[in-house]
């Protein structure tokens, strides 16, 4: 990217910087005005304020007609430009002449607003440059400096957004790629129950898994779903989950939803509690014949949100990590160090009675609510 790309997309409107330079240049004009009016006595002088505000102006207005040409120069001209000896040379001659033309300008408008001078106006002229060239060189090169601070300035801005748009990029491909793995996951998973299903002649209750299956994947597809929502979201999407694996189980599935209305509208990330539910029906209630009860709870606990998900079932080993867990669960350990760092916590517990317990513990400083 060009320095000269950077130097057409300021931040603010340009009217408003002309604006406040104009603002700026009245000011300081007329605090010299007010402050040689009151002092005029000293130089045996009696003008009055208006003519003194005149007097004073026209160094600034010359400059203000002169300010264009500059920052013109400092565009097509940069220091820190291939090159740059080039540009230095450019801005050394551009300052004599910005001086000469400055001060000539000055005693022009001198010589329509004061008494007529009775000294040549070349005469006026050397004068004034033997008297204030090396201001006049400060001034300009004091412009340079301020212009390329301020291209330095909206370049570090550019820089700062890439770098932010980058990497919300990076992370909404992150998560787009642990979605990928989330869906079809689950999608593999209900249709090997279907395929059982009818292998065992149960097709009216596949059929309705296929119909259930069916709204699922709608609401899915629909749109891609976003990074975080509310809590009660959450627990409806599971719960169409929950009510496919009852179909497919029967009367040997129980749910219980228990979530704390305070934190019902607490942010949490999209498929959160899919992937906890999955791993517990599969690991937990699928291998054993009896009646499986699978609970999802959420609460506060302390400064954390806290999320369970609890089976009845096979239960699991305290080594679990060491054994293979299939797609889901590393991904959504994923998922939360990408969204939270190390502020959150993940642990897949055995239960003393029998079971399997998933739980999510997230920073409730993070977890902002949805409405406020």
């Amino acid at each position: 990217m060009t320095s000269s790309t950077l130097s057409r997309s300021p931040k603010r409107p340009r009217w408003k910087l002309v604006a406040g330079a104009a603002a700026a240049l009245a000011i300081l004009a007329l605090a010299e005005s007010v402050q040689f009016y009151f002092q005029q006595d000293r130089y045996g002088r009696a003008d009055t304020l208006s003519t003194i505000i005149g007097r004073m102006t026209a160094p600034w207005v010359v400059l203000a007609v002169l300010a264009p040409a500059v920052v013109w120069l400092a565009h097509i001209a940069p220091l820190d430009g291939r090159r740059g000896w080039v540009s230095l040379l450019t801005h050394a001659a551009a300052s004599v002449a910005f001086a000469l033309a400055h001060l000539t300008l000055l005693v022009a408008v001198h010589a329509v607003i004061d008494p007529p001078n009775p000294f040549p106006f070349a005469g006026q002229v050397a004068g004034l440059l033997r008297a204030y060239m090396f201001q006049d060189l400060i001034v300009y090169w004091g412009m340079i400096g301020a212009l390329h601070a301020l291209r330095y300035h909206h370049r570090a801005l550019e820089r700062a957004h890439e770098a932010s748009a980058l990497r919300d990029a990076v992370a909404d491909a992150r998560m787009q790629a642990i979605r990928a793995k989330l869906h079809p996951h689950f999608l593999f998973n209900t249709l090997n129950a279907v395929s059982m299903l009818v292998r065992s002649g149960d097709g009216a209750r596949a059929v309705r898994i296929l119909a259930e299956l069916s709204d699922v994947l709608r609401d899915l597809l629909r749109d891609a779903p976003p990074t975080q929502i509310a809590l009660r979201d959450e627990v409806a999407f599971t719960e169409r989950l929950l009510a496919l694996e009852q179909l497919r189980f029967g009367d040997r599935l129980r749910v219980v939803i228990d979530i704390d209305a305070d934190v019902a509208d607490a942010r949490v990330p999209s498929l959160l509690l899919q992937p906890l539910v999955e791993n517990a029906v599969r690991h937990g209630i699928a291998p054993v014949t009896r009646a499986g009860v699978i609970e999802v709870r959420g609460r506060r606990d302390g400064d954390s949100l806290r999320l369970e998900v609890r089976d009845n079932g096979a239960g699991v080993s305290r080594d679990w990590e060491r054994g293979p867990r299939g797609i889901g669960l590393p991904s959504t350990v994923a998922r939360l160090g990408h969204l939270y760092g190390s502020a959150f916590s993940f642990s897949l517990e055995p239960r003393a009675d029998g079971g399997t317990a998933s739980i999510v513990s997230l920073p409730l400083s993070l977890v902002s609510r949805m409405v406020q």
